[in-house]
Order: C-alpha cells, then structure tokens, then sequence
C-alpha cells in the first residue's frame, strides 16, 4: 500500500519542451508538499496522421482509483487535433478520479489557463508602436485550439485597435511544424513574386524558427527587413542569432497550481472552475531589441559568467556538448540491441541495458499474451501479466534473468507492492511494436535528455518485437523437431554430418517460410557448394573429400544462428534458410564463414584447402514464399559468384 498521494501527470509526449516546462512546475509543487508524480505520455487523442502512436494510449487504462489520487491532464496539447467535446468525453472515463485541466477549460472540470492577451497584444503593439510595423503577416494554424482561436482574435483586435486592417491574403499556414511553416513562406514568395511584409506574427515559437531561418537563407534581414515574432519561449528562442521576440506562458506556474488545486480538489475544498495564469513578452534581437543575454557579442562582457551561470540559457552551449555524449551512447546501446536474440536472451541484458542511461529504477510489465490491436480510444488491460525484469536502487530491488518473473492481474494493480520504494518521478510508456502491444515500461530518468529517453523506448520495443519473433521461430523450431520420432528423424538427417538432408531440409525449410509472416522482417534463402571438392576427391581420395564434407559442414552450423535451417542437400551442396537475416547481416555471416574457413586451414593439417561459395535470394514479409523457388534464384547468384571466382584465379596466374 503507498502511504504518500500519488497523482498522474498525462502528456501527449515526455519529449517535447511545453510538457517539460509544465513539468517542473508539477515536480516543485509535489517535492514541497510530500506527492509522488507519475508522468504518462499518451500521444494524441483522435489524430489519424501519426501511425501506431494509438498504442501509446494504452498506459491511460491504469489511471484507476486503486493507482492513482488525481490527474493533471495536459488537454491544452489534446484540442490541437481533437474537438473540446471529444476530451470531455474521454475524461468521463476515469470518474471518479480528481481531474484538472491545463491548456483548456473543459465541462465539469477545474482548468488553469494561460491569459494570452497581455502578453500577446503586448508584443504586437510594440512591433507597431515602437518598430513601425504597418504591414504584418500572420504565420498562423488551422485548428480546433481554443488558444490558437484565441491567439488569432488578439491579433486581430490589436490590429483594429491600431487602425491597421487584417488582410487575409497575409495569413500563412504553418500546421504547428517547421518544415510546413518553411514551406507556405516558400509558396508565399512564389505567389507575391517576394516577401512584402514588413513583420511576421508566428502562433508557436517552431514555426516562428522556419521563418527566421528562411528569411537568413533568401538574404532577407531580421530584423532589419523584417521582424519575426513567436510564441512559448523555447530554449532555442533565447539561445538563437538573432534571439527570438516572443510570449512566456509562465508554464511553470501553470503547473505548480494545477496540482495545487487537484490537491485542494481532491481533500473535498471548493476550487475555482478557472484559474487564469498571466502571460508576459519578452523582447528580444529579432525585433530590434536586446536581452542581456545578447550582450555576449558586445566588447567587456563577462563571457565565463554567462555561459557557467545554469540560469543562463547560454550555458546551453555545456549542455550541448553533454547531449551530443549521450546520443553517442544511444547510438551504441542501439547497435547492440540490433543483435538478434530470443525473449531469455535479452531478458539477462535488460537491467544493464537501462542502467547504462542513467536510468536507476525501472521495470519491464509484459503481458502474458501480447495484444493485436486496431487503433482504439481506451484500451482493455488483460488479466494476466508479469514483472518480467526490474531494479530500484533505492529500495535495493533487482528482479533478473535469474529469478521468476513475478505475475500479477494489471486490471486491479499497476505493478506489485514492494519493488519500488517510491513511484515519484517514474514515467510509464507502452511497449508496443506496429499493432502488436506487449506491454508497459516504468522508469525514473536519469540525467539524459528527455529525447534520449524517448528514443530508448522505442529502440527497447522493437528490440523486444524482435525477441518475440526470434523466440516464437525457435518454439516453432522445437515443436516441429518433436513432431517427427526417431524414424522419421533418421529419414530426415544426413548421416554423414548430422544436417538435414535434401527431404528434411525441405520440410523444415518451407515451414520456416510459413512462419516468416509473423515476424515481420526481411530473411534469405542461401544456397552453396564447396570450392574444388571433386579435384579433392581425385587428388587426395575420398576420404579427404568426406573430411572436407563434414568440416564445412560444422562450419555453417558455427556461423549462423541457431534458428536458421541448416541442411545439406547432397554431394558438395548445402542450404541455409536464414529468417531476419538482412543484406547487410548475410555479409557478415559470410565473411564470418570465410574467417572460420581460413582458421580451419591454418589448424587442420589436411593438404588441401576448404573454401565454400554461396549465392542468396531475399523474401519479403507479406510474399507468398515458395522454398524451391527460392532455392533455384540462390543457385543463380551462386553460378556468377563460382564464375567471379574463376575469373579471379584465372587473373592470378
């Protein structure tokens, strides 16, 4: 049982600056007053346009009265791609848990809101009243958002109340993105034949971004020729040359009395339907105004103070370099998980794994079954699931590939009593991999950056996807072994190197082939003879050529994996069928075999030398895949690459 107040804090994504910044504001009011945090990113409600993201909504099926006290839920995120009455209806379904709304006033639920018209009118008065500013575009956003709705009427209001018209035909629709925002200032320019304004408005700091950067790049000036403005304050935005004029939601204020009020909220106190949070500008260089910050560039400056000072944003140039250290190590962790393994195996690295980014407790939920979903608004959690790794380091917890994994029902528990110490801080993410669902991760972040984090989960769920599959083809492999009795077993084995024989490599071949479907992934069919072996068995006896038989033989068997099928079709001939093995893994098993080979060599005492060569075909997921045609296409490559072999020895003589 936990004996402090437990709250969820639900996101559409850990990643992005707007929930880190409310994020603080929640950690601060939680850490003063004794509440454990659990963040849950969700993605986004109802948006068709983001592929598999739905799974992620699966996690919100554990925000139940057993788990959790209250949710601040960040619905100001959610009303970019869902209607207010949509959320509304979503919410109902965690009654009778406390909610407060950020971001958006929603029926029946306290809300904290931003106040954006101080703000906002503020910065557009002052690019007229100060700067000049008569003829001013409108990077703008087609959306349901209350606050985009809003942000549009302010501008509009400030530019009657300045007897300035708004002129449709100089408003931009930049779809909250980068790259949309650069491209409608690109189709501008082409329609206008130039850029014509002398300022732009941009609803969101990232847009506002496109539009300096593409400004630079046409030699057009900020703010000299025109000024841009944004909106959100992002760290890029005091940090940027020129450093970007734009509006400071006091996002962390936001937070800190959201769960102010969901406390009040949830000990019976009467709270306020809305709480409106005042906004501010900031002005800075892409308006023609300096921030001290700016004052780097200027002769006399104390740059060591500015850039050690952690409340300076240029101690971001320290934090970059840190940064670009823990890609490095993400980089690495994901070569590492691109090794194929089946569920045990990767089950003795998870720990270590998750530790090497900083990460000090964690725990990996799966599901007795993984769930096959389509997109769904709320998700049924199955009955049956277990802690299937885990580490806490501050109650001393370790649950590895040595010990059991743990079950329990996740409809009526999150996670068990007694692995974590405390759940403050953790951050629950779905394990999922296209439509497949296996589960959930719990992990309290280290010191990487909340991308990095974000980029671990999705490596750790196609790592796991790709143990499942790996260890659902070696079951398989096993079932279909225990399928045949020692007879059919003798019929099916060649008896001079333990292989498959042509029958059984058939067999067992075209049921690989059947299974392929389910593992998702690319694989190859290769066919191969060994080098000389008749000038073996005329020079040295057939003895030697039986040696050679069996020696390349071993040698196969060495080089692949154990799941692959592995047979010898007769005389010098043998086939592999090789599942997942991709172009670039095939060169590495078949340099890894030539490596074996020339070891042989070196070692073996024979007289003669073994070498063996090889062609492939590839099969696709979704092909219907036919094991001896597959084999006739390798046995083509095969022909050219015994032909560049023999035009290579023809060349050293």
């Amino acid at each position: 049982m936990r004996s402090a107040r437990r709250i969820a804090f639900v996101v559409d994504y850990i990643e992005n600056e707007y929930s880190l910044k409310v994020y603080a504001g929640v950690s601060q009011y939680a850490k003063e007053h004794g509440i454990e945090i659990l963040t849950m990113p969700i993605g986004r409600l109802n948006e068709a346009e983001k592929g598999y993201d739905y799974q992620l909504l699966s996690v919100a099926s554990l925000l139940r009265p057993s788990n959790v006290d209250g949710i601040v839920f960040l619905t100001g995120a959610q009303l970019n791609f869902a209607s207010v009455e949509y959320v509304t209806s979503y919410l109902h379904a965690f009654d009778p848990v406390p909610i407060v709304s950020i971001g958006a006033a929603i029926p029946d639920r306290p809300a904290i809101i931003a106040s954006e018209t101080k703000g906002f009118s503020a910065i557009i008065s002052h690019i007229i009243e100060k700067h000049g500013c008569r003829r001013i575009a409108l990077m703008s956003v087609k959306s349901n958002s209350p606050g985009i709705r809003e942000r549009v009427e302010i501008f509009k209001q400030v530019l009657l109340s300045h007897n300035i018209a708004y002129d449709e035909s100089l408003v931009l629709y930049g779809g909250f993105s980068y790259e949309i925002a650069f491209r409608a200032l690109n189709v501008y320019r082409d329609v206008k034949g130039r850029i014509d304004f002398d300022a732009i408005v941009a609803l969101t700091d990232e847009m506002a971004y496109a539009c300096v950067d593409y400004l630079i790049q046409h030699q057009i000036k900020v703010p000299g020729d025109v000024i841009v403005t944004g909106f959100d304050d992002a760290l890029r935005s005091s940090v940027m040359v020129p450093s970007l004029t734009t509006v400071n939601q006091n996002l962390e204020a936001q937070g800190y009395q959201a769960v102010e009020m969901l406390e009040q909220l949830i000990d019976g106190e009467k709270v306020d339907k809305l709480r409106w949070i005042k906004s501010f500008p900031v002005l800075r260089q892409s308006c023609g105004c300096e921030s001290r910050a700016n004052l780097v560039m200027r002769e006399g400056t104390d740059v060591t103070a500015l850039f050690t000072d952690s409340s300076n944003p240029l101690s971001a140039a320290g934090e970059w370099c840190m940064k670009r250290t823990q890609f490095i190590q993400v980089i690495h962790l994901y070569t590492q998980m691109q090794e194929d393994m089946t569920l045990e195996q990767f089950r003795t690295h998870i720990n270590s794994d998750l530790m090497s980014m900083g990460i000090l407790s964690a725990a990996v939920v799966l599901f007795e079954t993984p769930v096959s979903t389509d997109k769904f608004e709320f998700f049924s959690m199955p009955q049956k699931a277990f802690v299937y790794s885990a580490l806490d380091r501050y109650s001393g917890f370790w649950l590895g590939d040595q010990e059991n994994p743990i079950p329990f029902n996740p409809r009526e528990i999150m996670i068990p009593d007694g692995i974590f110490q405390s759940m403050d801080g953790m951050y629950v993410q779905a394990l999922y991999h296209t439509t497949t669902l296996y589960g959930y991760l719990f992990f309290k972040p280290g010191s990487y950056d909340s991308t990095v984090y974000s980029m671990v989960c999705k490596m750790f769920s196609n790592a796991l996807a790709s143990a499942y599959s790996m260890s659902r083809s070696e079951m398989e492999k096993k079932r279909l072994e225990r399928e045949f009795d020692v007879a059919t077993h003798n019929s099916v084995t060649d008896e001079m190197t333990g292989l498959l024989n042509r029958r059984g490599f058939l067999f067992y071949g075209q049921k690989s082939l059947e299974l392929f479907p389910a593992n998702g992934k690319a694989g190859m069919v290769l066919f191969g003879d060994i080098d000389g072996l008749k000038k073996i068995n005329d020079t040295y006896g057939h003895a030697a050529g039986d040696t050679a038989i069996k020696a390349e033989a071993s040698l196969l068997k060495k080089a692949f994996r154990q799941s692959d099928i592995i047979g010898r079709l007769g005389g010098d001939e043998f086939a592999v069928v090789a599942p997942s093995l991709s172009p670039h893994k095939y060169e590495i098993a078949r340099r890894r075999l030539e490596e074996y080979c020339d070891e042989w060599n070196k070692t073996s005492g024979e007289p003669f030398t073994l070498s063996i060569s090889l062609g492939n075909a590839s099969f696709e997921p979704g092909e219907s895949c036919d094991i001896n045609t597959l084999l006739k296409l390798a046995d083509q490559v095969l022909y050219e690459e015994k032909k560049k072999k023999k035009e290579a020895g023809k060349n050293k003589k």
